[in-house]
């Protein structure tokens, strides 16, 4: 969390990742530059990548769901609300260990309740900067519509929150060869989301480890692109 804003990788993908090894390293590696990355699984019972978006969420920090295609979009928004309201636990529990001792679990209950309430009311008013990195693999073809609508009720779910959403999507693997492609930059418009969503076609393997990487390094550059803009300002 910076400045006010929680940052989000909302990893989506329907299988074990093929290309480009381990992608749990780099789900901890995002976790460290101060990005969350949940990971929601669509996938049967049984399957090998089960284990691997467990791994995923645990190492970058997040959340993670296990979900069939039909129940997508109720677990994106839930996914992404149970991981900021985690994250702001995070960070009230951690300052209260510096200014008493104490974390929130051992809080009495009966002082509990106001830091609760305090994280409630942050939750809804925090800005939230979420890039969804869509898998958009062969296997995705019969998922992939499905998907994007998900993507949009995400969108539209959040519009209720008094803090800004602002939600850029990228798809791997890309076009060419590459391991992943910006579909649409952060944007607070649902029309300009949902016109580069139309463009999205399923084809190729799942580098999701080197995804990843492409996701946290994009995030980190808006970052470093508002600091930019904040210090142009200030001068």
């Amino acid at each position: 969390m910076d400045k006010g804003m929680i940052r989000q990788i909302i990893l989506v993908t329907d299988g074990h990742s093929n290309i480009g090894g381990n992608p749990v390293p780099a789900a901890k590696e995002a976790a460290e530059k101060g990005i969350i990355v949940n990971a929601i699984g669509i996938i049967n019972p049984g399957s090998s990548g089960i284990e691997e978006v467990k791994a995923v969420a645990a190492a970058g920090e997040g959340e993670y769901q296990l979900v069939q295609i039909e129940n997508l979009a109720s677990s994106m928004v839930m996914v992404t609300l149970r991981s900021i309201q985690a994250t702001l636990e995070q960070v009230v529990s951690r300052q209260l260990k510096e200014l008493v001792g104490s974390e929130m679990k051992d809080i009495p209950p009966s002082e509990r309740g106001k830091f609760v309430d305090m994280i409630e009311r942050i939750q809804d008013e925090i800005d939230l900067k979420c890039l969804i990195l869509l898998d958009t693999s062969g296997s995705m073809a019969g998922k992939l519509e499905t998907a994007k609508e998900s993507v949009l009720s995400l969108f539209k779910s959040l519009e209720v929150r008094k803090g800004r959403n602002i939600i850029g999507i990228m798809a791997f693997p890309g076009s060419g060869g590459s391991a992943s492609a910006v579909i649409s930059p952060f944007t607070d418009n649902i029309r300009s989301l949902e016109k580069e969503l139309s463009r999205l076609k399923a084809a190729g393997g799942t580098p999701t480890s080197l995804a990843l990487r492409d996701a946290a390094a994009y995030l980190m550059g808006e970052q470093t692109k508002e600091r930019a803009l904040l210090e142009e300002q200030i001068v």
